[in-house]
């Protein structure tokens, strides 16, 4: 998987604002001009560019989506169209080369995230590897300003790198431009509509609204940050080149930060910092005095950080003071402070619970003496300043200070439209929800004869070891009430019982970008909000001993004075299934490992992180990668390995079986030898400039294949089958992480001379005009996306019997249980089980999780120390579960089906069940509908899996296959 194309797709999320209107006039200062290209007000001019139009229609309307003068525009793509596609006048793509952002006003009013993409040509683009592609710029409901970054246009072959590492081929020719296009994909089921208008080139500083301050007489203000971040009446101090710091200096680290785009607001959203553990002195000249300070910094929060000491000083006045140990810092008081806000529509909510917790102000007195004004700091964020003389209103000046940020914030970040009323003066709804279908706050109930009143129940059926899952869902008219949660244990008739489930909470996170599931938070009490619906997910695990019966409880929720309550009935079966799929499943990623951490509290959180893999059926996972320390005299490569997690996988029964392959990776080991080779000591920068040069260098292939031999003797030790990911992802034009064919066949050779099980993931049966079909007799294992582009590699792969893996397709329960089983794949994996590589909204350095303005994230996401799994649940892990479920019900179905032919019983329910897993392979297609893969040339590719109709059938089947797993068995 290539990760660092997310780390990009990351920051090109954020920049989704709800900024729509006229910006101001350009001032000499600043960079605020504005040219728009398109405002449809000229019939001629709109019929022009509809003309250019593939897979839809564009006209012109006077609807609500008007934002500039009298008309929008329309565009309409139909339901069941590959793409809808506008190609842009050549008058409108005229010299872009001064411009930040091109913007665009969206009104829509489906929830579905379109991600509307942006593609710019120049005279280099060839291929998508030399075209720029902005694909997750999505919309939500409501009215939005969809913002593309154009002044970083770099060619899709250049993701990876930093702006300033880029040579000028790397960069879009903004000022000669020969095409632009945008284009989305409609869902199947609608029409995608959306109203258009002001299309717009802006400069940097005419996205950022302007912050009125009116400071009293005689106060000082800095703000810190870029040398560009601009505040009216506020001296910038800047560690940057070519800062003018009016007399302030910076010292104590010779790694200094700046970063911030002036987002939420221009004084929390810019921020000055030092490396971890180095202290900073900031000092400021001001005259001597005694003064109100607002000192307006924050703790900043790394991920993984070895020095957890946090230190700010004003003066000799110590404001924040203290030493974390492992346990504070990962705990929901530091690390993990985010973790139980509740998503929130209301503005000033948002801003409370988030923004002022993230870079707070802090209040008192200080005196100045000649000195001037001393910041002492150490992993902290500095943002602002402010220092009001004793006379000054301070409680007025705080009112309008924070009416000023507010008012800022709000430009910027909008919630979603208000929701509707409950119907019949209801204070709330309840019901079970689909689990095949998204969940959002805008989620309602399909009720029967339209009765607001219904109260749903819960009806399950499973087997001993395994685990049910189920979704309620409700919305009330109360505002802020706590709703809570009382589950019940399962009774039989004959006294058996079985524990209460579990409640979790289905989160969302919101920060004017865009909409997703913030995780399942364990939970028996939540807040509620005015027409905001919470899912709330119940967690049943069979014990092993469970008898077969019915089992009866239920759980009561409770609001204010009113309660409802929701009977629960489980059917615990008289079947056994197989304890895990014979095949490599996984998510990319491995547990934590935490730097402060002694080896026993780490062994501790990854034996409770692996437990739940294996509890959502999960059977393999990451090694540790080789390490290439340095290559000796004789050109051998000395490695250093990490034995530590997989020896504990290995005690848990991960790779039980010779198809739970662990992954491995060798391509790293190439690029390290290649760098040791080049006298590079570890900088990468040659080999990455020309991926594949590495293969040319005198003494790479010896060497490599004894880093090869070492890595196989490292592997055999281990007692766990391994597959080694040869090549991530090749392409023609190769990130550094990548490699062409002709490469990757090269390294498949060396691979397997060593005796080493490799696979490689390509993303289609060619690219850049050449067929990677050949690659599948050059390894053991070639693992695909399920989508038409890769129909050859499929097809090729199970006529030579290779074994056939599935990756990136979705997190749905069919393309993780029926349709592997039905192409007879042994492996499936998915992105992500935890990601921290990101960028957070506007430039803000910190990396807390569940933070809705970071983009921490995660099929699974990290937790406190103390969390009883190891890490926070996402719904998409029960549709992993429920699809792998369904696999192990199939394999047991198939192995009581010959136990049966073998013995000569069962003859007629043996039929049946042949035919009836005849009739699944005959109706799952070999290439499934898989939603979000779009285009064979697009790189990185993940999939959101199968949806509409298909989608519901495993649940149908899974009927089935009780009935015929009991007829079946032994």
């Amino acid at each position: 998987m290539n990760r660092i194309f997310l780390i990009e797709r990351m920051r090109w999320l954020i920049l989704l604002l709800g900024l729509v209107g006229i910006p101001g006039q350009a001032t000499s200062a600043e960079r605020t001009q504005t040219r728009i290209l398109q405002s449809f007000e000229s019939p001629e001019e709109t019929a022009r560019w509809a003309s250019r139009l593939e897979g839809g229609t564009l006209t012109r309307s006077a609807d609500s989506g008007v934002t500039h003068g009298s008309s929008c525009g329309r565009w309409v793509v139909p339901k069941g169209t590959e793409y809808g596609i506008i190609n842009w006048d050549l008058s409108m793509i005229r010299d872009w080369s001064e411009f930040d952002f091109l913007a665009i006003d969206c009104v829509t009013e489906d929830d579905h995230p379109y991600a509307i993409v942006l593609e710019l040509f120049d005279a280099a683009s060839r291929n998508y590897a030399t075209r720029c592609t902005f694909e997750s710029i999505t919309t939500r409901p409501g009215r939005q300003t969809l913002l593309y970054p154009i002044g970083k246009a770099r060619r899709n072959a250049a993701e990876g790198r930093e702006w300033d590492e880029l040579v000028p081929a790397d960069k879009i020719d903004l000022k000669n431009l020969t095409r632009v296009k945008c284009f989305v994909v409609p869902r199947k089921d609608r029409d995608a509509i959306f109203f258009i208008d002001q299309i717009r080139l802006m400069q940097a500083d005419a996205v950022r609204p302007p912050m009125r301050l009116n400071l009293p007489k005689g106060a000082l203000a800095w703000n810190f940050g870029p040398v560009g971040a601009k505040v009216p009446g506020f001296q910038t101090i800047s560690p940057q080149r070519g800062a003018d710091n009016a007399g302030a200096s910076i010292t104590g680290s010779d790694n200094l930060h700046a970063d911030g785009d002036g987002r939420p607001d221009p004084l929390v959203g810019s921020t000055i910092w030092a490396d971890e553990g180095e202290t900073l002195t900031v000092r400021l000249p001001a005259p001597p005095g005694r003064y109100r300070y607002r000192l307006l910094a924050g703790y900043h929060f790394r991920v993984d950080p070895g020095d957890l000491e946090f230190q700010l000083h004003l003066q000799n006045n110590p404001i924040i003071a203290e030493v974390n140990t492992p346990t504070e810092y990962h705990s929901e008081r530091r690390l993990f402070r985010f973790l139980r806000t509740p998503y929130t529509e209301n503005i000033e909510t948002l801003w409370a619970t988030t923004w002022d917790r993230m870079i707070p102000t802090h209040r008192g007195e200080i005196t100045v003496d000649s000195n001037g004004v001393t910041i002492r700091m150490k992993n902290v964020l500095l943002a602002a300043l402010i220092l009001l003389p004793m006379n000054a209103n301070d409680q007025e000046f705080d009112a309008q200070l924070r009416a000023a940020r507010l008012n800022v914030f709000r430009q910027q970040v909008r919630p979603l439209p208000a929701a509707d009323a409950l119907p019949n003066g209801e204070t709330w709804q309840l019901w079970q929800a689909d689990p095949t279908t998204e969940i959002t706050p805008r989620t309602r109930p399909s009720l029967p004869n339209g009765s607001p009143k219904s109260t749903p129940s819960i009806t399950l059926t499973g087997v001993p070891k395994q685990t049910m899952t189920a979704c309620l869902a409700m919305v009330t008219s109360r505002s802020m009430a706590t709703v809570g949660m009382t589950p019940m244990p399962l009774t039989a008739k004959t006294g058996e019982s079985i524990p209460a489930p579990r409640t979790l909470v289905h989160n969302f996170r919101w920060a004017g970008d865009t909409l997703t599931e913030m995780g399942l938070i364990p939970s028996t009490s939540w807040p509620t909000q005015t027409g905001v619906t919470l899912p709330i997910w119940l967690e049943l695990p069979i014990p092993a001993n469970a008898k077969p019966g019915i089992y009866r409880g239920e759980i009561r929720l409770t609001l204010a004075d009113e309660s409802r309550t929701i009977p629960i009935e489980l059917e615990v079966l008289p079947v056994t299934l197989i304890d895990s799929v014979p095949a490599s499943l996984g998510l990319y990623g491995t547990p934590r490992k935490l730097k402060p951490l002694q080896e026993l509290q780490r062994r501790e959180l990854w034996t409770r992180e692996l437990r739940t893999m294996q509890s959502l059926g999960l059977t393999a996972t990451i090694l540790p990668p080789p390490i290439v320390t340095r290559l000796d005299r004789q050109g051998r490569p000395m490695m250093h390995f990490q034995s530590d997690l997989p020896n504990l996988m290995r005690e848990l029964g991960f790779g039980k079986h010779p198809q739970q392959h662990q992954m491995g990776n060798t391509l790293g080991m190439g690029r390290a030898v290649g760098r040791w080779l080049k006298g590079l000591n570890g900088d990468g920068r040659a080999i990455d400039r020309q991926p594949g040069i590495e293969l040319l260098l005198p003494g790479f292939e010896s060497a490599y294949a004894d880093g090869l031999r070492q890595y196989r003797g490292w592997m055999q030790s281990l007692g766990m089958p391994v597959a080694v990911e040869i090549v991530d992802e090749p392409r023609e034009v190769p990130n550094p992480w990548n490699r062409n064919l002709a490469d990757t066949l090269t390294y498949a050779r060396y691979v397997r001379q060593a005796g080493l099980t490799g696979f490689v993931t390509p993303m289609a049966d060619s690219n850049g005009g050449k067929d990677y079909t050949p690659l599948v007799d050059a390894v053991e294992i070639v693992s695909v996306h399920a989508w038409e582009p890769s129909r050859r590699l499929i097809e090729s792969t199970r006529a030579r019997s290779k074994s056939l893996w599935i990756y990136n397709t979705g997190r749905d329960r069919l393309t993780w249980g029926v349709y592997p089983w039905r192409v007879g794949a042994t492996g499936r994996w998915e992105w992500h089980w935890q990601w921290t590589e990101d960028t957070g909204y506007g430039g803000y350095p910190g990396r807390e999780w569940f933070n809705p303005f970071t983009g921490s994230h995660g099929v699974t996401s990290m937790a406190p120390l103390d969390s009883p799994d190891g890490v926070i649940l996402t719904s998409s892990l029960f549709a992993i579960r429920e699809g792998i479920d369904d696999w192990r019900c199939l394999v047991t179905l198939e192995q009581q089906i010959r136990q049966a032919k073998s013995a000569g019983s069962k003859q007629d329910a043996v039929a049946a069940a042949e035919a009836f897993l005849a009739a699944i392979r005959q109706e799952v297609p070999l290439i499934p509908p898989t939603k979000g893969l779009s285009d064979a040339a697009d790189g990185a590719l993940i999939g959101s899996g199968v949806g509409g109709p298909l989608a519901r059938k495993p649940a149908q089947w899974r009927g089935e296959l009780w009935r015929h797993l009991i007829a079946t068995r032994p």
